[in-house]
């Protein structure tokens, strides 16, 4: 029988550990947020995830990020500047038709809405461009049932994924 070989299981180790330092780390830092129900953080197989409610970023239908939310990605960079990982900004939606002239699809509005937190985290902190990617996924990856009034906001979200290491040999 072989097993793991002990250096790559203490790589694991590590990175399993160092990944719920951070998501505890983060989760610490938004104490208020999150029993407002603005911010959660968990941590999955792909990384630690830093999900945001729309109402917590943007005007319904909108993509504009609020000011009033500046302090909330202000806070999300300083813990995760100078990180090796890479980072996605996911946006989502709830499958409720888009009452916007501006954009023709939740689909769209998704995508631009992680395309301008994507932007004001590398404009105004100065993280690595290639270190960042913006999807938008639109109402197709809900996490919550779309067929009442709080499954819906809960699919109206942005997520901030950072993506655990990748297991070198």
């Amino acid at each position: 029988m072989r097993g793991i070989p002990c250096a790559t299981l203490g790589r694991e180790i590590a990175r399993g550990l160092r990944d719920e330092f951070l998501g505890k780390k983060i989760s610490q830092a938004f104490v208020e947020e999150r029993k407002k129900g603005v911010i959660r953080t968990r941590y999955e197989e792909r990384g630690v995830i830093v999900q945001l409610t729309d109402k917590a970023l943007f005007e319904p239908g909108e993509a504009d990020i609020n000011l009033s939310s500046y302090h909330i990605l202000d806070k999300i960079a300083l813990l995760i500047q100078g990180l090796p990982n890479q980072i996605r900004i996911e946006g989502h939606t709830d499958n409720a038709p888009i009452k916007s002239r501006t954009y023709s699809s939740n689909w769209e509005l998704s995508a631009v809405r992680a395309t301008n937190v994507l932007r004001y985290l590398e404009e105004r902190h100065h993280l690595s461009p290639k270190q960042l990617s913006a999807i938008g996924y639109g109402p197709y990856r809900p996490i919550d049932s779309n067929n009442s009034s709080e499954g819906r906001a809960s699919n109206r979200r942005v997520d901030i994924v950072i993506v655990r290491e990748e297991a070198r040999e």
